[in-house]
């Protein structure tokens, strides 16, 4: 019973009665054929971080862009900055008030983030300008402006770029605020 099946498979092939469409192929010529896994792509890897009040969030820079936040006239770099390619030489121009682009970490479809420069730190207790600034004075930092009237938060002028994101971990990382982060710039689209 068991040779049955397989004679009456070559006597039909062989009597021309069903096409025989089966070939061994040359081993030099056979198809490479991979299964899905499933995974997902990789994520890329963290290239930068901030604080978002006490969470850490992970950054990926955008190798191909940078934010221009210079304004002729303007001495505050604020509003949409003009996104260009990236270029070594546009980072060393004296006063330059260029941004890496950021986007959060695995998330290549989220909002960019840049930075035109200053921190937002927020203080323990509440005060004025003299208890801000007397906080800030171990870090050689003063008070450029206050956020909002309770007396916690508190913008410190820094550099723009990667400058800012280093002032706000190190003061974050300190330990001598309740919380400090970027003074950030993000890119809003219309729905």
């Amino acid at each position: 019973m068991k040779l049955l099946l397989p004679l009456t498979i070559a006597m039909l092939l062989g009597a021309g009665h069903l096409p025989a469409t089966a070939q061994p192929a040359n081993p030099q010529q056979r198809p490479v054929v991979t299964k899905k896994s499933g995974a997902k792509a990789p994520v890329s890897a963290p290239q930068a971080y901030w604080y978002d009040g006490t969470v850490r969030r992970a950054l990926v820079v955008d190798p191909n862009q940078v934010a221009d936040f210079s304004q002729p006239g303007s001495p505050v770099p604020r509003g949409r900055p003009q996104i260009t390619k990236s270029s070594a030489t546009a980072t060393l121009q004296p006063g330059a008030k260029v941004s890496p682009i950021f986007r959060g970490l695995g998330a290549p479809a989220s909002e960019l983030r840049a930075l035109p420069g200053g921190v937002i730190v927020t203080l323990r207790t509440a005060g004025g300008a003299d208890a801000a600034n007397q906080a800030l004075a171990p870090f050689g930092l003063r008070v450029s402006s206050q956020v909002d009237s309770t007396g916690l938060r508190w913008l410190v002028a820094t550099d723009a770029g990667m400058a800012a994101l280093e002032t706000a971990n190190r003061l974050h990382e300190s330990g001598a605020f309740a919380s400090v982060t970027p003074d950030w710039w993000i890119d809003v689209t219309k729905k």
